[in-house]
């Protein structure tokens, strides 16, 4: 999309979003309030070289990442045969690696933490929030409606809202849905029943980014 056609449809996002119908706002994290400059692929690759460094494993970066990919898919068949949905969490990827790779002292030690600050360290590097976006969050804010941050990820809540402080937006969301934390996504709807559930909202009044 180039620069122009993008200025006509951030009109047309405001233009929608002026309804007065319109009370609460829905906005997805990745390639909408943010973009990356890689394929987060390789953010997970490099995840993976920095693993093998730190622990100086007989693995290679290829070898854990295939591991990784592999262990993804496992818990999200395991999930989606028990729940009908194909999501996992992160504390379980990292538990299953660190039990295959003999690491179970160094989780405990070092925790789950860990493992997330190396992926956020790269995630940091590798975003480029979108302004026009931002300033739409912004305005939706300043005519007094609420905005949720809605999205289909594995990782926990700290993740997001270390990232969102980074960036210096975490004061626009009056809150974070994260699918990962209930194993309900988006993509099914599921998650959006729990979102209106749990704020006690009509979806005619919601607004989707």
């Amino acid at each position: 999309m180039n620069s122009q056609e993008k200025s006509k449809s951030f009109d047309r996002l405001n233009a929608l979003a002026v309804n007065e119908s319109v009370e609460v706002v829905l906005c997805d994290y990745f390639d909408t309030l943010v973009s990356r400059n890689c394929h987060p692929e390789v953010i997970k690759r490099n995840w993976c070289k920095r693993v093998v460094d730190h622990f100086e494993l007989s693995y290679t970066t290829d070898e854990l990442y295939k591991l990784r990919l592999d262990l993804e898919a496992e818990l999200c068949l395991v999930n989606y045969t028990a729940l009908q949905e194909q999501e996992f969490r992160y504390e379980d990827l990292v538990s299953r690696i660190c039990t295959i790779l003999g690491l179970e002292y160094q989780l405990q030690s070092y925790g789950v933490d860990f493992f997330l600050d190396l992926e956020l360290k790269l995630e940091k590097k590798a975003q480029i929030p979108n302004k026009e976006v931002v300033d739409f969050l912004c305005r939706q804010r300043e005519l007094g409606r609420k905005v949720f941050l809605i999205s289909d990820f594995y990782m926990p809540r700290r993740f997001f809202e270390d990232i969102l402080q980074y960036h210096g937006f975490r004061s626009l969301f009056t809150d974070i849905y994260i699918s990962s934390e209930v194993l309900k996504s988006k993509r099914s709807g599921a998650l959006f029943r729990h979102f209106l559930r749990e704020e006690s909202v009509d979806p005619r009044c919601c607004f989707m980014v």
